[in-house]
C-alpha cells in the first residue's frame, strides 16, 4: 500500500514539474510571466516528490536528508524567483536600482 501512495505522490510531483516547464517554455510573454510558471516547481512539485520519496524509503536518515533539501528549496525557491524578477526590473528600468522593498 505504501508503494502505491509513494508512486502517486512522485507521479503528481513529476506532473507539476513537467507542466510548469512546458508552460514556461510555451507561454508568450516576457520573463515576468515565465517566472510565474516556475513557482509551482518549488512550492508544489518538490514537496510532492520529497514526500513520495520519504514514504518509499522508510530509512530515517534518508527521510531527514530529503526533507532538509525540500525545506531549503521550499524556502529559497520563491526568494530566488523574486530576486530574479527584481534584477530584471532594475535592468529594464522599471524600478529604481536603489529602491528597497
Amino acid at each position: 500500500m505504501t508503494h502505491a501512495i509513494a508512486l502517486a505522490l512522485v507521479t503528481a510531483g513529476c506532473v507539476v514539474v513537467a507542466a510548469s516547464a512546458l508552460g514556461a517554455a510555451t507561454v508568450r510573454g516576457d520573463l515576468f510571466v515565465r517566472l510565474h510558471f516556475l513557482t509551482p516547481v518549488t512550492s508544489i512539485g518538490v514537496p510532492l516528490l520529497s514526500v513520495g520519496l520519504c514514504v518509499e524509503s522508510g530509512n530515517a536518515w534518508i527521510i531527514a536528508e530529503v526533507l532538509l533539501i525540500m525545506a531549503m528549496l521550499f524556502v529559497a525557491g520563491p526568494m530566488l524567483e523574486t530576486a530574479t524578477a527584481r534584477a530584471a526590473a532594475q535592468r529594464r528600468g522599471l524600478i529604481d536600482s536603489e529602491q528597497p522593498q
